[in-house]
């Protein structure tokens, strides 16, 4: 448990370094802040709806009615969401930076 709450304050740290650095440039990302943005969302929600649809299923939520239709629409609203952050960063001519790190554990921890 020490060592999860150790990365867990180290995640910490780098994050209110990011922050702090983008209140010193006025509160304005950087294109290559938002660039990596992008590619961390393209690469957070493509496939993401599968996570929902599974839920949804599961026999647990059979008299859970209301739960599961939000969950089924809740998956059909995010599906695609990957292809707007995959747009814009074609604007830049660019594609998806690689898979990060983190994002590759929140999909395994569902998979």
């Amino acid at each position: 448990m020490e060592r999860i709450e150790g990365r867990i304050a180290d995640a910490q740290v780098l994050f209110a370094e990011l922050f702090q650095s983008v209140l010193s440039n006025g509160g304005k990302t950087t294109v290559d802040q938002y660039i990596r943005y992008l590619s961390f969302q393209y690469h957070l929600t493509r496939g993401v709806q599968r996570y929902f649809l599974s839920a949804a299923a599961h026999p647990d939520l059979a008299r859970r009615r209301r739960l599961r239709a939000f969950l089924v629409d809740f998956a059909s609203e995010e599906e695609l969401h990957y292809l707007v952050a995959a747009s814009d960063l074609l604007q830049f001519g660019l594609k998806p930076l690689p898979v990060s790190f983190d994002v590759e554990l929140w999909h395994a921890y569902f998979e």
